[in-house]
């Protein structure tokens, strides 16, 4: 996919929603390319206009991202895992949450080394480099002397929505990740627009971290 075109996706589903004018100041581009962008989105059935701006002179449209445009993002596999854990679910609730639990075991034993030996800020921004690698699209915000973490999109959305035991295992992996406790406060598969995460206290995290949790 051409690079400003995916740009513009991650744009869209990062803020919602945006007129011609922020589209072009998120991306850096003038405003006619912007609007050539957004024609081509809407063009594909990937955009369309979901509201007004209030302006000076007169309302700007808003544009968002259709359903459609959910098969531009990082989905792989999706329908074979439904299948699979379906078949395993069959089986019993035991066998699906080992099978689920193996699965979180394997995505923190590959992804550990990479943060294990980091502290405080610089292990949140290595895990969410490692989130936006795996699909999906992280934005850590910091309140105060807590952080919340949102991922934007979510790579298997239809496995959590068809298994709503999948959401835990990711919370694990992503816990595993920053190295402290998490409280999930937003989740895409019951219709929230980000999977929200909230992180203990700078202080808290930085005491779990040189205590090696």
């Amino acid at each position: 996919m051409h690079d400003r075109r995916r740009l513009a996706l991650d744009a869209l589903r990062i803020r919602g929603g945006l007129t011609v004018n922020e589209l072009a100041r998120q991306l850096r581009l003038t405003r006619t390319a912007s609007a050539h962008q957004l024609a081509r989105l809407l063009a594909d059935g990937l955009a369309t206009q979901i509201g007004l701006r209030p302006g000076k002179r007169r309302p700007s449209v808003i544009y968002g991202l259709t359903p459609q445009a959910d098969r531009a993002f990082h989905q792989e596999y999706e329908t074979l895992a439904v299948d699979v854990l379906d078949e395993l679910a069959r089986a019993g609730k035991a066998q699906l949450d080992r099978v689920l639990r193996g699965v979180g075991d394997r995505w923190i034993a590959r992804d550990k080394s990479a943060v294990q030996l980091l502290r405080g800020p610089a292990r949140l921004e290595r895990a969410t480099k490692i989130l936006a690698a795996r699909g999906f699209m992280p934005s850590l915000e910091q309140t105060g002397r807590s952080y919340v973490l949102r991922n934007h999109h979510c790579p298997i959305a239809r496995v959590c929505t068809a298994h709503h035991e999948a959401p835990d295992m990711v919370k694990r992996w992503i816990q595993a990740l920053v190295g402290t406790p998490l409280r999930r406060t937003g989740c895409i598969c019951l219709g929230d627009q980000t999977c929200e995460y909230s992180l203990a206290s700078k202080a808290k995290v930085s005491a779990r971290q040189s205590a090696g949790i």
